[in-house]
C-alpha cells in the first residue's frame, strides 16, 4: 500500500503513529510538501518506508501540475498520487496527518476480489 499526504505541521502523533505502523506492513508513505512545511523535520525522518517529496522536487518534476495546484493548498497531496501510481501498488490510499490509525486499517482489502452486492432501486 502506498500512503499519500500532505501538511504544513511538525510530524504529529498521529503520523509517527502511521509511520511505525508503515515500518511493520511493509507499507510506503509519501508525503508532499508545503511552502509552510517544516522541511527539515521530515527530512529527518529515518524510515525506508517513508519518502518526503520536497516542493523543489515537485516543482522540477511536475511544473506543469505543480504550477495548476499552486502551494498552500491540500491539493499538493495529488503530487504524491502521481508519484505513488509510478510505483504500480494496487492500493493507494490518502491520510490526513490528525487521523488516528486503527490496528486494523489497510487490512482485509478486497483488490482483485470478487463481491456481491444487494442494489436497492
Amino acid at each position: 500500500m502506498v500512503i499519500c499526504t500532505t501538511s504544513i505541521n511538525s510530524p504529529t502523533k498521529q503520523f509517527l503513529g502511521l509511520l511505525d505502523k508503515a515500518k511493520r506492513k511493509d507499507w510506503t508513505i509519501l508525503l508532499a510538501g508545503d511552502l509552510r512545511t517544516p522541511h527539515s523535520e521530515y527530512q529527518e525522518l529515518e524510515c525506508k518506508n517513508f519518502r518526503y517529496l520536497t516542493p523543489e522536487f515537485q516543482e522540477k518534476t511536475y511544473p506543469a501540475l505543480s504550477n495548476i495546484i499552486g502551494f498552500r493548498s491540500i491539493q499538493r497531496r495529488n503530487l504524491a498520487f502521481v508519484e505513488a501510481y509510478k510505483t504500480e501498488d494496487p492500493c493507494i490510499s490518502s491520510y490526513d496527518d490528525d487521523q488516528y490509525v486503527w490496528d486494523s486499517w489497510g487490512e482485509n482489502l478486497l483488490i482483485n476480489k470478487t463481491i456481491e452486492l444487494d442494489i436497492w432501486e
